[in-house]
């Protein structure tokens, strides 16, 4: 939240939000570093995201499980998935799990602007009502923006080569965007 204000005030961000984000890396292979590379994005530092993104391209593999809490329907093979690899769960979690990347509306400065929507998906007393029938966790996540980390960030280099004229790793951003959007195609 702090990034987020300092980045909507044109103010630089102070050292305890690095040393902080620093700190959290190690909680699965893409969430935190995803988030810390949308920050240095948002604050115009394009080669130190570059540089996160870099990182977790190399950390991703065949092996690494995609799970976004917000999905029940995928938590059954993502639990049989675990049971398989038989191995102590935080060990897994650090270094086979590939959560969602969570923003809540108070990190909006921290997101790119065309994810900005996502916080606002209830907008009139219609649409809350409409979703009040829901699950009171489906409620919960219409507040934020959720995305899922393998096309985040093919979605962060894109945005980051373009900006910075990079045209081969640009195209090469989104090829990978639309492989893992569209894997059939």
């Amino acid at each position: 939240m702090k990034a987020s204000l300092c980045i909507g005030e044109n103010q630089t961000l102070p050292q305890e939000i690095f040393t902080l984000f620093e700190k959290s890396l190690m909680s699965d292979v893409t969430s935190s570093r995803l988030k810390f590379a949308s920050i240095y994005f948002s604050a115009w530092r394009f080669e130190e995201a570059a540089a996160i993104l870099n990182q977790v391209d190399a950390l991703v593999s065949n092996k690494v499980i995609c799970f976004s809490p917000c999905l029940d329907f995928l938590k059954h093979k993502f639990d049989l998935e675990l049971l398989r690899r038989r191995k102590e769960f935080l060990h897994m979690l650090q270094n086979e799990v590939a959560l969602s990347t969570i923003f809540s509306r108070h990190e909006i400065n921290c997101v790119p602007g065309q994810l900005v929507a996502e916080f606002y998906r209830t907008v009139t007393v219609e649409d809350k009502a409409c979703r009040g029938a829901l699950n009171s966790s489906c409620m919960e996540w219409m507040g934020l923006a959720v995305v899922d980390s393998l096309p985040y960030m093919y979605y962060l280099q894109y945005l980051i080569f373009r900006t910075t004229g990079l045209i081969s790793d640009k195209d090469i951003a989104f090829k990978n965007l639309q492989t893992v959007i569209f894997p059939e195609a």
